[in-house]
């Protein structure tokens, strides 16, 4: 039994090694195409494209952060103290700001849907995307702020970023 769970293991580890980095290049590739489309074409008139535009730059930050856990997954260190907080944060920060991003683009397509003439008695269709745009930005960075200061290297054969030990409980 404990042969085949390591021989299960050691296959999901090589899927690991493979997968990972190919989700992380071709996401990287797609988050870069969607944000030349929509910001930099006709497209970026247009609020939606606003949004998806900064929900692909979220997302390439997020793949970005991701690559640094697979490469300490593969042996190297790259952990060291401060870049380790820095990087739980972007992660955590990229990840809140895409799923509040999301919502706000839900929200605003319902009102578009909703009440079609609503948009002509509030502000400016190019100012307010980007000012939900970068509350959202501003708000995910507060709200996981925290995490600066409860996040370390932990000290053992091999450093890993995690929370402080005093913060486990």
């Amino acid at each position: 039994m404990r042969s085949q769970l390591s021989v299960a293991i050691y296959i999901l580890d090589l899927l690991n090694a493979a997968y990972m980095p190919i989700v992380i290049y071709f996401g990287l590739i797609g988050n870069v195409l969607s944000l030349l489309t929509f910001l930099f074409t006709y497209l970026r008139n247009r609020t939606s494209s606003l949004y998806l535009g900064a929900l692909a730059a979220s997302d390439s930050g997020f793949l970005i952060v991701l690559s640094f856990a697979w490469f300490s997954e593969r042996g190297i260190n790259v952990y060291q103290q401060g870049l380790c907080q820095l990087l739980v944060f972007l992660s955590s920060a990229f990840s809140c700001w895409s799923v509040w991003l999301t919502v706000s683009f839900t929200a605003e397509r319902f009102v578009a849907v909703r009440y079609p003439l609503w948009k002509l008695q509030t502000t400016s269709a190019k100012i307010r995307p980007r000012m939900v745009i970068g509350a959202t930005a501003l708000m995910s960075a507060v709200f996981n702020a925290h995490l600066l200061l409860f996040v370390g290297v932990n000290d053992g054969e091999f450093p890993e970023c995690n929370l402080h030990a005093e913060y486990e409980k």
